[in-house]
C-alpha cells in the first residue's frame, strides 16, 4: 500500500470538497469517491479516512496556522490546491505523530510538483518550514 499514493487520492477528495464547497461530507460520499479508485491501486482506507476526516474537523485551526505564516495572503487569494496541499501537509505535522515532519513537507511539496503552479513549490515550502521550526527544532 502507498502512504503517496493515498495521499494524493486524499488531497483529491480534500480539493473537491473545496472547490465545490460541499457542506457535509458523509461516510457514503467518502467511501463513494474512494472506491472509485480502489481498483487502480491498493490504496490504505484506514490512512485515507484519517487524512480527510481530520483535515475537515480541524479546517479552522490548519487555516489559522497557514494565515499566521503566509504573512502578506489571506486565504481567498491562496489557490484551492495549495490550501488542500497545506492543509494536509499540517494536519500530519500538528495531528499524526507516526508521520515525521520532514515526510509531510517532502510530500507537499512533491504533490505541489504536480498539481499547482512552479513557483507555489516555495510559498508551500516556505509556510510550512515556518511552522516546522514553530512546533519542533528539527526539522530536516
Amino acid at each position: 500500500m502507498s502512504r503517496r499514493l493515498t495521499r494524493e487520492l486524499a488531497f483529491k477528495f480534500v480539493f473537491r470538497y473545496e472547490f465545490f464547497n460541499e457542506p457535509d461530507i458523509s461516510q457514503d460520499a467518502l467511501m463513494d469517491f474512494y472506491t472509485e479508485f480502489i481498483d487502480l491501486q491498493k490504496l490504505d482506507l484506514e490512512y485515507f479516512q484519517r487524512i480527510v476526516a481530520g483535515v475537515l474537523e480541524k479546517k479552522d485551526t490548519l487555516d489559522a496556522l497557514i494565515s499566521k505564516h503566509s504573512k502578506g495572503w489571506k486565504l481567498s487569494r491562496i489557490s484551492k490546491t495549495d490550501l488542500a496541499i497545506l492543509r494536509i501537509a499540517i494536519y500530519e505535522t500538528t495531528q499524526m505523530e507516526d508521520i515525521p515532519i520532514s515526510v509531510a513537507i517532502n510530500e507537499a511539496i512533491e504533490l505541489s510538483k504536480v498539481y499547482s503552479p512552479e513557483d507555489a513549490k516555495a510559498f508551500i515550502n516556505g509556510v510550512l518550514s515556518k511552522i516546522c521550526a514553530e512546533l519542533s527544532e528539527n526539522c530536516s
